[in-house]
């Protein structure tokens, strides 16, 4: 998946930036931001390179392009997702477990777009791009079907040991390594996540 810009992560940048060379000057940050706003900041060198990344790091938030904001369904669209899959026949070990991988691919968030892959869990190839067409709810509903048919291709053998894990995490570390296989073992399982959407689906008793 290409690189990201965390907003948060910037607005930090953006702000420490302002205030060392509010320091720097001897002026106040309201000052510094009215400068930097107007292009009327003094330009010492030292002074020069601290507001030109602020000013980089301002202009990443402004713009909205370049800064990934997770989907404010993602937390809702986990567990709907663990109970698809346990009404077709996951337990609810396997089910959390593919969850944990879908929160590292995607958060969650049937919109997300990655280097040429698609959706919850990011199908590689141009063949997925009708995945993503806008409509979060339909895509969702979408990739759920293509979720079902992508693990059946897998085998059913693998279906069956993923559902016989001994626990959430182990269920995710098996799914990230058998099914979706990153480049870096496990590096898509968020084990708070397959464990809370396990707490879920058991409280529910979506699988009875």
């Amino acid at each position: 998946m290409a690189g990201k810009v965390n907003g948060f992560a910037v607005a930090y940048t953006a702000f420490g930036g302002l205030l060392i060379y509010s320091g720097i000057k001897g002026t106040s940050l309201t000052t510094t931001f009215t400068d930097l706003t107007h292009g009327t900041l003094d330009s010492t060198p030292e002074a020069s390179a601290i507001a030109a990344e602020a000013g980089d790091a301002a202009d990443a938030i402004t713009s909205g392009s370049d800064v990934s904001v997770p989907s404010s369904t993602s937390n809702a669209n986990y567990l709907t997702i663990g109970k698809f899959l346990v009404q077709n026949g996951y337990t609810p070990v396997g089910a959390a477990g593919v969850v944990g991988c879908v929160a590292g691919e995607s958060s969650g968030n049937p919109e997300e777009i990655g280097a040429g892959s698609y959706g919850i869990i990011q199908e590689q190839g141009s063949q997925y791009a009708g995945l993503v067409t806008g409509n979060a709810s339909a895509d969702l509903d979408a990739q759920l079907q293509a979720l079902l048919a992508y693990n059946d291709a897998q085998g059913e053998n693998l279906i069956a040991m993923l559902n016989a894990q001994p626990n959430p995490t182990a269920a995710a570390d098996f799914y990230s390594q058998y099914f979706e296989r990153p480049e870096f073992t496990d590096s898509d399982v968020v084990p708070s996540v397959a464990n809370s959407v396990y707490s879920e689906l058991i409280s529910s008793a979506v699988h009875v």
